[in-house]
């Protein structure tokens, strides 16, 4: 993970703040059918939006096939809805036979936190670069999104364009080895 060789060079430099959203309450909010089966398989309890270590009795069900295939029905109906509003914009299905096939990476954070998009992009170029130098052959389909703004400021101009930039870059790389597309998206709300 670059996050993690980042922190090796520079020991202590990297930490994570959240805005007051739980991963389980965006859960909750985000995904409603994921958050509903973990409800039932907890007992129809919803206790686990409160305390996380109550997922941890999801570990038991993993070799339960009946649940397994419904967190997969479940990743994929979610996979699909998303690929449906995103991949039209990027011609990354012609190479793929299903929108599930691909990995979607989604970096919500407003731009006013320049240097989370930075390190964003800076992640996006290694991983283009790295799939380039496979030697294996191996292709893993990505699709990177980037939301923003839709309002240009001084304070995120150059960001913006660099977005835009490293867009324009890898899309329009057309050699066999290019798995990857970059999506900036302009957040609806500004």
């Amino acid at each position: 993970m670059f996050y993690r060789e980042l922190d090796d060079i520079f020991p202590k430099k990297l930490c994570s703040i959240t805005i007051g959203l739980s991963q389980r309450q965006w859960i909750v909010k985000s995904n409603t059918q994921l958050a509903k089966l973990l409800t039932q398989t907890l007992g129809g309890e919803d206790q686990w939006i409160r305390d996380l270590h109550l997922l941890k009795q999801i570990e038991a069900r993993s070799k339960d096939p009946d649940f397994v295939c419904e967190w997969q029905r479940i990743k994929s109906d979610n996979k699909v809805k998303l690929s449906n509003e995103i991949i039209p914009l990027h011609k990354l299905l012609n190479q793929v036979t299903s929108p599930t096939d691909i990995m979607i990476d989604c970096n919500p954070a407003p731009l006013k936190n320049s240097r989370r998009h930075l390190l964003y992009v800076l992640l996006i170029l290694r991983n283009y670069f790295a799939q380039k130098t496979r030697e294996d052959g191996e292709k893993r389909y990505v699709l990177h999104v980037i939301t923003g703004s839709k309002q240009v400021t001084s304070s995120n101009e150059k960001i913006i364009r660099l977005i835009l930039w490293l867009q324009d870059f890898i899309n329009n790389d057309t050699s066999p080895t290019n798995c990857i597309r970059v999506a900036y998206l302009p957040s609806i709300s500004n």
